[in-house]
């Protein structure tokens, strides 16, 4: 049992600090949580539990690859048993899971490679696992899934490369070093599997130097054997890795970064004070966060005094050295030239990310300088002197305060003064121990560890861990979803929708949330239920892929959006190049309409805040028309209702017009419209009280409408008006519009033609969606001449067609969707999502599994012919 104690604290220490997690049904609701990883675990799992591998998104960017998109995570290992857990459970498991994980590998890591007695182990593990840059990266869970692996990664990095062993082939080592790598390649964040890999190669580095002193042979075939290793790890990960370079290579990413792109995000020097200590009245941008506490800097920079006479000391020192020098990024000219002439530093942005080599070094350390306090030979007198590390951090986040550069992060402002205090009161406290156990060095061991890990759990009150919420902030329905699950049943598939909203509404019952929460959680974590249930109710990115239905756009921070659809993207409207996606907060006005029936758009979602009361009449205010002489504008809905007049909300630069009106009773009349630019409203009376049927506004000028209100002057009614072709087919704490022109989502044209003018298609013939699956669409036409066949889907590579069952080439229709020539006639037309680099990535991981099998059985003969032979 005491040999598995240290384990067991550090399992304890994480269930301690995650306790909301780990205790509650409380949720994390924040973010990249709530609207990407919940949306994407809730697909893969739904999909897995059906029997069908997740291949296909089409839900979201109009449809694109789910597997391929290595985020999803579906060949990692440890998603497998999650699938029966909803996805903010199933998170919450993988982030316990994963955090044990780290703390055992570095423990692990601390005493096979850096030589650390058990106990010091045991602190520099709690260290790395605690400390504030595993923690605040919870939120992105697939990144903690692989950083988890770094520290173990490292051990057989170690292992297999061994300086002073005999020059053979160690195949146990090699092949748990593979499934390592292979592990982070499949979790899903490729960066952080490249800066393992540049980790390892550092490790590797030194091994081959000191093996070097032994002989060439040894030196060369250690840095061999890692070779193998690595490229093993590949091959296991091929199933996953083809398919995501397939992808890459069609994204905005393909062929790397830009420059100013792939150092987004890099960590001011002027910000280091800030970054290396705890946050307690504010904290940083979570990227950016990356102390490992006050004690812990004291105690690393205490190891530093053997930093010549130990090479272990000294390679701690590097790992946190090169964490922190590439953490700096854009502000290091050196990582400059890396971005921009050497492969894999243009492909990934935030080079803060490699603050968690920084992390893991100095843990490693703050193990060495607590290991250090046992040696009687060690002045802890001197302790004072090595205090300045931690001191100049401090006097360094003053600095900032006033140097940062305004800007996303800047100006920071003074540290408060609980900061100051919290930062200062662990050195007095060490100080304090350090002195009265001074003759008792266990006991000061112990007291010090203690006061650090007090101070990393008080620190982390103001990380992500500490903020969860009710579970109603995912998974309760909200009225504007209701309304478009209800249309599920009339059309196969349900038609696309589009959100241009921007979250500055507050919800219509939000006195009733507060009354059921208020007394339950923190007024932050209430906060934090509103934001969430405010995404649902406008269905934010990627939130449609958990309720399948089915948006125009998504969220994606990785290799997507595809490049084609950001080009096609660019007809929305003022839409930048590279984006992640989220149209909904790009775009101001409702698209043209032609794109919108193109796109099989028949529902937007649009909040209320931009609309207005003007004497007591509401003006829906959403969409602005400009009518001109070649362009009049016809309502498309007008409701059953009786009026004495038209109300009109115009821009001042509008000049006049007429307002052409048809009656219930056939008769018409038209109403001169001239623009008073002193009146908010302009209103037009009816001769008498009528209902219109019929609505059309002309101009020989200038004339630009934002709303228009029917009036009833006699009770002081009203009823809003939609502009365009558009029905309001819901008013709530948002609006959703109908469509009135969409087309549907398979449709037949004659030809296809390039130019503008195609993007408004002549309909020919007839198309009827018989099955509508994520990898499977049939579709049945009828036509009497040859046309054809346009299905609205993206049209990507391992997408077939069949005629009749014939084999049938897919073209590109107006630059995104699937276009299928068809003869005159009645005709059966499938399409199957059979990706070829799937079948090679495959067939080269099942290779991968016969070596790995073969070193297993390799090593296990070798280890029993060795037992007989002794």
């Amino acid at each position: 049992m005491r040999r598995y104690l240290p384990l067991l604290t550090l399992a304890a220490l994480v269930l301690l600090f995650l306790r909301q997690a780990a205790f509650t049904n409380l949720i994390f609701a924040r973010g990249d949580t709530l609207l990407y990883f919940y949306p994407y675990w809730d697909y893969r799992a739904q999909s897995l539990l059906a029997g069908r591998l997740p291949l296909w998104n089409p839900f979201l960017f109009m449809g694109v690859p789910f597997l391929a998109n290595s985020q999803a995570g579906v060949f990692y290992p440890l998603n497998w048993p999650l699938m029966f857990f909803s996805a903010p459970v199933a998170l919450k498991i993988s982030i316990v899971v994963h955090l044990i994980i780290a703390a055992w590998g570095a423990y692990t890591l601390a005493r096979k490679v850096f030589e650390l007695e058990s106990f010091p182990a045991t602190f520099a593990a709690a260290v790395f696992a605690l400390g504030g840059y595993l923690l605040a990266q919870i939120e992105h869970v697939n990144q903690l899934q692989g950083l988890a692996w770094l520290p173990l990664a490292l051990l057989f990095t170690y292992k297999v490369t061994q300086p002073g062993k005999p020059a053979t082939l160690s195949p146990l080592h090699l092949v748990i070093l593979s499934l390592l790598i292979a592990l982070q390649l499949t979790a899903g964040h490729t960066q952080t599997a490249f800066i393992t890999l540049v980790a390892c190669g550092l490790v590797a580095l030194q091994c081959t130097i000191l093996n070097a002193q032994f002989s060439m042979k040894k030196s060369i075939l250690s840095i061999v054997n890692w070779a193998l290793g690595i490229a093993l790890a590949f091959g296991l990960a091929a199933i996953q890795l083809f398919p995501t370079f397939e992808l890459s290579r069609l994204s905005l990413r393909g062929g790397g970064l830009p420059l100013n792109e792939a150092v987004s995000f890099s960590l001011n020097p002027l910000l280091l004070g800030r970054a290396l200590l705890p946050g307690y009245s504010r904290i940083l941008f979570s990227e950016f966060v990356g102390y490992v506490g006050v004690i812990p800097l004291f105690l690393a920079a205490f190891a530093l005094t053997d930093l010549r006479r130990n090479r272990n000391v000294q390679l701690a020192a590097v790992l946190a050295g090169v964490g922190l020098f590439f953490a700096i990024g854009g502000y290091n000219p050196f990582y400059l030239l890396l971005a921009k002439f050497v492969p894999g530093f243009n492909l990934f942005r935030v080079p803060a990310r490699w603050l968690v080599l920084g992390t893991l070094g100095s843990a490693i350390l703050a193990g060495y300088g607590l290991q250090a306090i046992s040696n009687q030979k060690s002045k802890i007198k001197n302790w004072a002197l090595i205090s300045l590390s931690p001191l100049l951090l401090i006097s360094l986040s003053f600095l900032s305060a006033n140097l940062t550069p305004p800007g996303e992060l800047g100006p920071i402002g003074l540290p408060a003064p609980l900061d100051l205090a919290l930062w200062l009161a662990p050195l007095a406290l060490s100080f304090v121990v350090s002195r009265f156990t001074q003759h008792a060095i266990r006991n000061t061991q112990y007291a010090i560890s203690l006061l650090a890990i007090v101070e990393l759990l008080i620190a982390s009150t103001s990380l992500p861990l500490n903020h969860l919420t009710t579970p109603d902030a995912y998974a309760s329905i909200r009225p504007a979803m209701t309304q478009l699950l209800a249309a599920k049943t009339e059309t196969v598939p349900l038609a696309r929708f589009l959100s241009l909203s921007a979250l500055e509404f507050d919800p219509g019952d939000l006195a009733e949330l507060h009354s059921e929460w208020d007394s339950q959680l923190p007024p932050e974590d209430v906060y934090d239920a509103i934001i969430a249930t405010k995404h649902k109710e406008v269905l934010s990115p990627n939130l449609p892929l958990t309720w399948q239905v089915p948006a125009v756009d998504g969220y994606d921070g990785g290799i997507l959006p595809l490049r084609q659809y950001a080009e096609f993207a660019a007809n929305f409207g003022p839409v930048p190049a590279q984006t992640d996606g989220r149209l909904r907060q790009l775009l101001t006005a409702v698209p043209p309409n032609w794109l919108l029936n193109l796109t099989n758009t028949r529902w937007i979602i649009t909040d209320k805040t931009g609309d207005a009361w003007v004497d007591n009449i509401f003006y829906d205010l959403q969409s602005t028309f400009t009518v001109t002489p070649d362009e009049p504008l016809t309502l498309g809905h007008i409701p059953n209702f009786q009026a004495t007049a038209l109300g009109l909300v115009l821009t001042p630069d509008s000049v006049g017009g007429t307002a052409h009106i048809t009656f219930d009773d056939g008769s018409t009349a038209n109403l001169l419209i001239t623009n008073n630019q002193n009146q908010p409203a302009l209103r037009l009376p009816f001769d008498r009280p009528s209902r219109v049927t019929a609505l059309t506004l002309t101009s020989d000028s200038s004339l630009t409408v934002r709303g228009a209100s029917l009036i009833d002057e006699r009770a002081d009614a009203f009823q809003s008006l939609t502009l365009g072709p558009y029905r309001l087919a819901h008013s709530g704490d948002v609006k959703i519009y109908e469509n009135l022109n969409v087309l549907p989502r398979a449709f037949i044209v004659s030809n296809l033609c390039k130019g503008e003018t195609c993007f408004a298609p002549a309909l020919a013939g007839t198309a009827s969606v018989l099955k509508y699956e994520a990898e499977h669409v049939v579709v049945q036409t009828t036509t009497d001449t040859p046309g054809q066949l346009i299905l609205t889907d993206t049209d990507y590579p391992g997408w077939l067609a069949t005629v009749d069952g014939q084999p049938a080439e897919i073209t590109k229709a107006y630059g995104l969707f699937r276009a299928v020539a068809i003869p005159a006639g009645a005709h059966t037309i499938a399409f199957h999502f059979q990706p070829t680099s799937l079948k090679v990535g495959a067939i080269i991981t099942i290779a991968g599994l016969l070596v790995l099998t073969g070193l297993l059985l390799y090593s296990s003969n070798d280890k029993r012919q060795t037992t007989l032979h002794v």
